[in-house]
């Protein structure tokens, strides 16, 4: 191994230099044979000569030699460098769409390969885009590739090569009125560009505009022909894989702003989803098409994007519904103007009661098929003179003027917890083993671009959800296995088995359901209690489960009889659920712990013997219910069956590890944060396009802020103890006029520092004695770091408005500067808060003890999570523990108001209460100070510890410092 190291060694300098996945363009002898052999003896990494006949031959075996082909860099060296005009067959350009695709199935780079190679690129995209007699997995090829490059915009050359193809010009295959609706809604500049474009006869601009087109009707027309194919059918399967990815292509255009402007218009005008929703519920296997069905919905729900698609702001609740509006007026007056006697009562009616679905197609039943179809050729629902059946004019109709719920709307009906029919969905959740490469999933993704901050929000909302329902899916079916559920000889359910994290529920009643909101259907809250069974379990068993807590999360779930043996509990054909007769999923948040008295067992009591039960096994405790999936269950007549009725509902409650049961907390930020008015305000103006993935990263720093907001910066600076001496705040700014002002302080750990930074780099510093900061006899703790320019330089930014990255190798000060800056932020804003998020407990904690030994209150840190037992101190700075440290602090202030009134020879237990302490103030101390102020002005040839009444309180009092 040494000796292979060290050849490598020597060969280093002679090697190419690699790409950006780390591999070279040529490899040596032994690399060679490989990849030729594994290419098909055809072609491999030393080759330079171009061959169309290498080409097709390679071609012909790519999807067994791919991963090798792409190892070897075929298309580095080989394909790429060698495309033209003149060579671009179709094995050419397919050969190197195969690769780019594999290379993001990887994780790769797909894009590395371009470098500036801008004209070669935009022929080998024109040529994939121009590509002709198709089969169904060359065309799922194709628009594989589309989609990498479509998510790749980032990269200059990619985008450049790609707009083009989803700008302007994709209106020229608009019908003439919903071009006429699109031009007057938008900028008068996009007027403007069409206008040239229309009179312009660029042969290279059609082209561009007409790919997007030819790719939706062939998605509809491949779809229409699939629906009469057989679920036997071998070629189904591969025609519903190309249309899941190109539904994905569709998602992946309509949710960023670059690509969404003008190809939303063309998707909503061909009716692609109503299309495509008719297809699939008249095909022979809809459950083929169930992916692609939840593809449509993501679809649809991108068309309807509350957002003005050219100036990229979110719109409000009010401007969605001034929109419904103006659509549900103009269908009147066509209405009242096109069948007035037919449509009397559609034209004359009230808005919201011709919006829902129902009514509104009880409407339309009174038209007959030709009336129906010049009706909505009029409302813009059909293209003038085309021929459509009954079924899609009337759908058309429905799918653009029946109301939809609002996003914030939408939002309120979705469950916290997931439930049965979430956590077995394998369309949804996908196994351990799915390869993304290989197929689609309904599935929003974490792209660099988000329309506004509910997409970004709900994009993140949803994965996590999905995430978490993994985990629990194989916490549950690793539960229920050692449960082993089986039915009895009397045609009961038993369990055989015991799992230290079930265990089995006795009885289960509502206790409380509060009313719902105005603005929301479900109930405020819904209190339940649970009496449960820990028989089988050990005793340190039942002791963890003793030790449960307000806001933990537990699991309900329902067992049937099994409709099989245990045995085949895993079987792929029906499923764990079916296999195991789990009926039932849902979550809930502990209230509290009850002891055998029904009485509440409190926070720091918990794990303690304050139960009372002796050896029995039975536990009680009060939980909440998932109000939204209460008022679900509601709806399906459930809540009477699963959580009234004894053995008819739920029979295991399961818990999880607390370290992996924290998704409802991070769940529930997020839903709050979706649900606030706007869910654009909880991130900063100056932050919000950089935090949406628009604009320049740099102009979010404090500088380019401040020339922005013409020169609004904060003025004064007050950088408290970060120099060491008035020498060490020169030193840091080295290319500044330092101007120092009140400088004459004896003692330099005593001193800090207000700068203001003036034009022409001019600096003005105010030097001032923090002495009076600190109590009588109080050592400061102050910083010891003596910080370099770059540091400083690093503390001001963190101190300015603006976002400020510090990056660095081991050991050069980060987490000194993040102190310090901290430290500086706190003692400047000190009504605000600071929050510090790291990735590991070890990174927080030396942090925090690090804030420890600053001037910072104990009482205002709180150290959240798990690692604050990790911290090198004895107290506590958890939640209890900083309660107990104030009430601690309580009682020394108490203590101290007492003694303040013995030595004033005041009667009475002054320091009982704080309200007793706090009439103390007002009616003894506050008077005794005020004729202390006024005795020094007038009796001045008394000195002030003579005239001082509190001077056996404080004996230690520097009077001599006293001016």
């Amino acid at each position: 191994m040494v000796q292979k190291r060290a050849a490598k060694r020597a060969r280093k300098s002679s090697e190419p230099k690699p790409d950006r996945a780390g591999r070279t363009g040529k490899t040596g002898k032994a690399g060679s044979e490989k990849a030729g052999s594994v290419g098909g003896g055809v072609w491999n990494p030393g080759m330079e000569e171009f061959s169309e006949g290498i080409v097709q031959s390679t071609y012909a075996n790519i999807e067994q030699n791919l991963q090798s082909l792409e190892l070897g860099q075929y298309l580095e060296t080989f394909l790429f460098p060698n495309i033209s005009e003149d060579h671009h067959s179709k094995a050419h350009v397919m050969s190197a769409a195969m690769i780019v695709v594999e290379k993001h199935n990887q994780g790769l780079e797909p894009f590395a390969f371009v470098h500036d190679e801008l004209e070669k690129f935009t022929i080998l995209f024109s040529a994939v885009a121009e590509l002709e007699n198709l089969n169904i997995p060359e065309k799922r090829t194709r628009i594989g590739f589309f989609n990498v490059a479509f998510n790749s915009l980032e990269v200059p050359i990619v985008r450049r090569t790609c707009l083009p193809y989803v700008h302007l010009p994709l209106w020229m295959n608009l019908s003439d009125e919903r071009l006429k609706e699109e031009l007057s809604n938008s900028p008068r500049r996009i007027r403007k560009q069409f206008d040239k474009l229309r009179n312009k006869q660029n042969a290279s601009r059609g082209e561009q505009s007409l790919m997007i087109p030819r790719l939706l009707m062939d998605f509809v027309g491949t779809l229409e022909k699939s629906k009469d194919v057989e679920k036997a059918s071998t070629g189904l399967g591969e025609k519903v894989a190309y249309l899941e990815r190109f539904a994905d292509l569709m998602i992946d255009l309509l949710s960023q702003l670059p690509t969404r402007r003008f190809f939303r218009p063309l998707v909503d005008d061909l009716q692609v989803v109503v299309k495509c929703r008719l297809a699939i519920a008249a095909s022979k296997d809809p459950e083929a098409f169930s992916v692609l069905s939840k593809l449509l919905d993501l679809v649809d729900f991108y068309v309807e994007f509350e957002i003005n698609d050219h100036t990229g702001d979110a719109l409000s609740v009010e401007s969605v519904v001034q929109r419904q509006c103006e659509r549900l007026a103009f269908l009147q007056r066509t209405a009242f103007r096109t069948y007035p006697k037919v449509l009397e009562d559609l034209a004359l009616t009230n808005q919201s009661s011709i919006e829902d679905r129902a009514s509104l197609k009880e409407h339309l039943s009174k038209l007959d098929d030709k009336q129906l179809m010049e009706f909505a050729a009029a409302i813009q629902c059909v293209p003038k003179g085309e021929t459509v059946s009954r079924l899609f004019a009337e759908e058309a109709i429905l799918h653009r003027y029946c109301r939809r719920r609002t996003q914030a709307e939408s939002f309120k009906r979705e469950p916290l917890y997931p439930t049965e029919d979430l956590i077995w969905n394998t369309s949804i959740v996908p196994p351990s083993d799915f390869s993304f490469a290989s197929k689609s999933l309904a599935l929003p993704k974490l792209n660099l671009q988000f329309l506004t901050m509910y997409d970004y929000l709900l994009r993140n909302y949803t994965l996590y959800r999905l995430e978490s329902t993994s985990e629990i899916r194989d916490d549950l079916e690793s539960v229920i296995k050692r449960m082993r559920p089986r039915l009895a000889d009397q045609g009961n359910l038993v369990f055989d088995g015991w799992a230290r994290m079930a265990a089995t529920i006795k009885d289960i009643k509502i206790l409380e359901k509060k009313p719902p909101r105005l603005d929301h259907p479900s109930p405020r809250s819904v209190l339940c209690e649970l009496t449960y069974d820990l028989r089988k379990l050990p005793l340190e068993a039942r002791r963890e489960w003793d030790e449960a807590k307000e806001h933990d999360v537990f699991f309900l779930v329902g067992i049937d009889i099994p409709e099989t043996a245990f045995e085949n509990g895993d079987d792929s054909k029906i499923g764990f659920a079916q296999a195991n007769g789990v009926r039932h999923v849902r979550g809930i948040c502990v209230s509290a712990m009850l002891d055998a008295d029904g009485n509440e067992v409190r926070e720091w009591e918990v794990g303690k013997a304050v139960y009372g039960r002796g050896d029995s096994p039975i536990r009680r405790l009060r939980a909440y219910l998932d109000p939204v999936q209460y008022f679900l269950d509601e709806e399906k007549g459930l809540s009477e069956k699963l959580y009234r009725s004894k053995g008819e509902g739920f029979n295991l409650l399961i818990r999880r590890k607390a370290k992996e049961n924290n998704f409802k907390a991070i769940l529930e930020t997020i839903r709050n944060l979706i649900s606030t008015s706007d869910a654009g305000t909880v991130i900063p103006a100056w932050l919000h396009d950089n935090f949406l993935g628009y604009g320049n990263p740099g102009g979010a720093t404090y500088y380019s802020l401040a020339e922005e907001d013409g020169n609004e910066r904060a003025g004064t600076l007050d950088f408290y103890d970060t120099f060491l001496s008035e020498e060490h705040l020169k030193r840091s700014f080295p290319h500044m006029d330092v101007q120092v002002t009140g400088g004459d302080m004896k003692d330099d750990a005593e001193t800090h520092f207000k700068a203001t930074f003036e034009e022409d780099s001019k600096l003005r510093v105010e030097a001032y004695d923090s002495s009076p900061m600190y109590r009588v006899g109080e050592k400061p703790k102050r910083n010891p770091v003596p910080f370099t320019p770059t540091q400083v330089g690093a503390i001001r930014s963190g101190m300015e408005k603006g976002l400020t990255l510090i990056v660095g190798p081991p050991g050069t000060g980060k987490t000194d500067v993040a102190v310090q800056i901290l430290a500086n932020l706190y003692r400047s804003y000190p009504d605000q808060k600071v929050l510090v998020v790291t990735h590991s407990n070890y990174a927080l904690n030396d942090i925090f003890e690090k804030i420890m030994q600053r001037d910072v209150d104990e009482r205002h840190l709180l150290r959240l999570g798990q690692g604050e037992k990790a911290l090198a101190t004895e107290k506590s700075f958890s939640k209890v523990g900083r309660v107990n440290h104030m009430l601690q602090k309580r009682l020394d202030r108490l203590s101290e108001v007492a003694a303040l009134a013995k030595s004033l020879n005041v009667a009475g237990d002054h320091g009982y209460t704080c309200e007793t302490a706090d009439l103390f103030f007002k009616h003894t101390v506050r008077l005794r100070w005020e004729k202390f102020l006024d005795s020094i002005k007038r009796e001045k040839d008394k000195g002030v510890q003579e005239l001082f009444p509190f001077g056996q309180f404080f004996p230690d009092a520097p009077f001599s410092q006293v001016r």
